[in-house]
């Protein structure tokens, strides 16, 4: 079972996949950094709550508190997934998935507080804005607005490296791990 297919109903890319560009081909077995996809205080998955996340059963990875509902690309890449209730968002990089997924039990909501500022097939640089998060209607709804950003090529505690951090973190700017996705 892939990333992306345990997230619901996405719009993936379609067609046969087309070579990848020189600089991602070169990287693709080469350790990357995810950084922050939202600013606010970082979370271990285990804080999160669920199982789905917590037991690292779609891959390892982090979670943040948001303090602004701007979410930033954690990683360079290509947008392969955007679920059509608009929770999650996959970006391919080199030869691993990252999937930022927005806010806990949230599929029920059909969208409503995101805005996705992206589209499948567009490449994406860190940093740049890839969704909102409606902050307040999420705190009207009682739903938890964590951001979870894992990377499926990241299994195993040994393959991530976590960037400690003493208080918040700012989007686009700070890492939260390093995944080496080589044997």
């Amino acid at each position: 079972m892939g990333l992306f297919s345990s997230i619901g109903k996405a719009r993936a890319s379609a067609g046969p996949k087309a070579a990848a560009p020189a600089a991602i081909a070169e990287a693709q077995e080469e350790p990357f950094v995810v950084l922050a996809p939202v600013s606010g205080r970082p979370m271990s998955l285990a804080e999160v709550g669920d199982g789905v996340f917590s037991e690292g059963l779609v891959g390892l990875g982090a979670a943040v508190m948001p303090s602004s509902g701007e979410v930033l690309a954690p990683v360079s890449g290509k947008v392969v997934m955007v679920a059509d209730t608009r929770h999650a968002i996959g970006i391919q990089t080199g030869s691993s998935s990252v999937l930022v997924h927005m806010g806990l039990e949230t599929v029920g909501l059909g969208g409503r507080p995101f805005e996705v500022a992206c589209t499948v097939g567009q490449t994406v640089r860190a940093g740049e804005p890839i969704a909102t998060m409606d902050l307040g209607m999420l705190s009207e709804l009682e739903v938890s607005p964590v951001v979870i950003v894992v990377a499926s090529d990241c299994s195993d505690e040994g393959r991530i490296t976590y960037f400690p951090s003493d208080g918040d973190v700012v989007a686009g700017r700070d890492p939260l791990f390093e995944c080496d996705p080589r044997p």
